[in-house]
């Protein structure tokens, strides 16, 4: 058996663990979230996605719309073979793994936009 250390006992510098809070019942996410941020909210100022080209998009919307108006250069400076930063950006700031995945496997603006579209759409039949 494993004695567990008080946090008086614990090493010098470390950290104490947080104990996890638990989901009650009532506190299921609701339909019209997504993982916890409403789909059509706007992120805060900190965590905008900042496009090569100086504009920020603030949500999973307005990404939809830039996807709609962005060159192929500005794209492919965030999607090369080294990096996807729109991935890596829906999956840090929305949790949204699934399309995270979806966008990564996205080789052009038109795969991402269709990608992003259908990712609200069916959040929007959830309500």
């Amino acid at each position: 058996m494993v004695k567990k250390k008080k946090a008086s006992q614990q090493a010098p510098g470390a950290v104490p663990k947080k104990a996890k809070a638990k989901k009650t019942k009532n506190q299921r996410a609701s339909p019209s979230k997504s993982r916890g941020r409403p789909i059509h909210a706007d992120v805060p100022t900190e965590h905008y996605f900042l496009l090569i080209d100086g504009s920020a998009i603030r949500g999973l919307e307005e990404l939809a719309d830039a996807f709609d108006q962005m060159s192929d250069d500005v794209f492919y400076y965030h999607v090369n073979e080294f990096k996807n930063d729109f991935a890596n950006w829906i999956r840090d700031i929305f949790d949204e793994k699934e399309l995270a995945e979806h966008i990564e496997l996205a080789k052009s603006i038109e795969h991402a936009h269709i990608a992003v579209l259908r990712h609200i759409i069916k959040q929007l039949k959830k309500v």
